[in-house]
């Protein structure tokens, strides 16, 4: 296997672990230039699609692992796949921060790694959005393990121009003037209903 090829397989790998596409899509992917080790997710291509991205994982943030269960994202106009259960709700629900171009290209990035958050989620099923007046996107995960996944992930597959905190745990991921922070609590995984104090127990 050539230099090149094995490149090209690695960046695959990358991309297949954040967004769930095929091997296979993201190699062609690769193959076609799209997707590098500097960018293994690709952006969307203009400002309206990022913004248009944008307001919709704000307008999702609340909802339990974004109530996607899917994304393709192409250049323009990504594939996405609704939970049965979030369909009825994505009226109605109003952008909770402002709007930037760098917010725009952040939460548009964050939306395009949806398997990032959903396996993170997997861990003990909860990873609750929000936007906030001092965070574009806080993503709080139950536990430990799953923010530290979560976050080498997301740095792995460049979501960001930088970041604070130690390379396996939770901190902050910037992008120009917008940031995303990921955060754990408490685990409160289902117990056995004779378990003295549940809501104590923690990873």
């Amino acid at each position: 296997m050539s230099r090149r090829t094995d490149n090209r397989h690695r960046v695959a790998t990358i991309c297949r672990k954040a967004t769930g596409l095929t091997h296979h899509a993201c190699m062609r992917w690769a193959e076609d230039g799209l997707i590098t080790r500097q960018r293994p997710v690709p952006d969307a291509d203009t400002p309206h699609q990022q913004a248009f991205e944008a307001q919709l994982l704000a307008g999702l943030a609340g909802a339990a692992v974004l109530g996607l269960t899917g994304i393709r994202p192409a250049p323009v106009e990504p594939s996405l796949t609704l939970h049965p259960a979030e369909v009825a709700r994505l009226h109605g629900r109003a952008d909770g921060g402002g709007t930037s171009r760098d917010r725009d290209r952040l939460l548009s990035r964050m939306l395009r790694r949806l398997r990032l958050i959903t396996e993170a989620a997997a861990e003990h099923g909860r990873v609750h959005l929000e936007t906030t007046q001092w965070y574009d996107l806080v993503i709080m995960c139950c536990c430990g393990s799953g923010a530290a996944k979560l976050m080498h992930g997301l740095r792995r597959s460049a979501l960001g121009e930088g970041w604070s905190g130690d390379s396996g745990a939770a901190g902050d991921i910037d992008l120009g003037e917008a940031s995303v922070a990921v955060r754990h609590g408490p685990c409160r995984f289902q117990e056995p209903a004779d378990t003295p104090d549940p809501g104590r127990a923690t990873c």
